[in-house]
Formats: C-alpha cells, sequence, structure tokens
C-alpha cells in the first residue's frame, strides 16, 4: 500500500545549514510566477522533512533545451516533461556556474543529497510513483 512519504518518511538531514531552493526560468515562451513555484518547492521539502544544508534547483527550459539533455543525461531521443537525478551523477569535473544545471546564484557546488529537476516550459509538476 502506498503512503504519503513525508507523513511516515525518516527525516532528512543535510547537515548544519539551511534549505536553500532555486528557481531558474531559461525559457521564454511562458510567463511563469518564480516566486509561487520557489514556494511550492519549498513547501514540499517541508512536507518531506528534508533539513539541514541543502539545495534544490527547479529549472524551467524549453522544448529543445530538454531534449538536449533528456539525450546527454538519460540516453533518450527527444523532449520529456521532467528530469531528475542527482547531483552525483554529473561530472565531478563539470565547472559550478549558471546553465542547464544551475548552481544557483551563490555559484557553489550543490550538495549531493539534492536532485536537480528540469521542468520543461508546459509541463505541470506533478508526482510520479516507480510500482
Amino acid at each position: 500500500m502506498w503512503r504519503r512519504p513525508g507523513k511516515y518518511a525518516p527525516r532528512r538531514n543535510g547537515g548544519d545549514g539551511e534549505v536553500e531552493v532555486f528557481v531558474v526560468d531559461e525559457q521564454s515562451d511562458h510567463v511563469l510566477d518564480m516566486a509561487r513555484w520557489q514556494k511550492l518547492a519549498t513547501d514540499v521539502l517541508v512536507a518531506e522533512r528534508v533539513t539541514g544544508q541543502s539545495e534544490l534547483t527547479v529549472i524551467f527550459a524549453d522544448e529543445t533545451a530538454m531534449a538536449e539533455l533528456n539525450s546527454q543525461f538519460m540516453g533518450k531521443q527527444g523532449p520529456t516533461d521532467v528530469l531528475a537525478f542527482p547531483i552525483d551523477a554529473i561530472e565531478a569535473s563539470r565547472t559550478p556556474g549558471p546553465g542547464a544545471l544551475s548552481f544557483g546564484p551563490t555559484k557553489k557546488p550543490i550538495d549531493v543529497h539534492d536532485h536537480p529537476l528540469l521542468v520543461q516550459e508546459s509541463s505541470t509538476l506533478r508526482s510520479h510513483r516507480s510500482g
């Protein structure tokens, strides 16, 4: 039986520090309320009991960028609505900075606990359950 993870999950602690959420709009087809998306992402982390030094980056990208990222990181052709993966799946030699895998305004590497979430501009955030 599936249960809502936040209610039953153990507390997730990234060590000393605060949870930070970065929301980046790298598309121009739609006007987005970035504060709304940042609040939603923050509320999800709170509900999932994530604490301590952690970062989550949500990037809204266009269809072309999503297709390139889907090919590069998942080996699949064409765009997708959501890509999410652990940051340690990215080459260690990657230089921190803005771009498809944003390291946030501070330009420091994201904690390995974190999962970048790339969202195609026309999609809506939704839960996925594997099973």
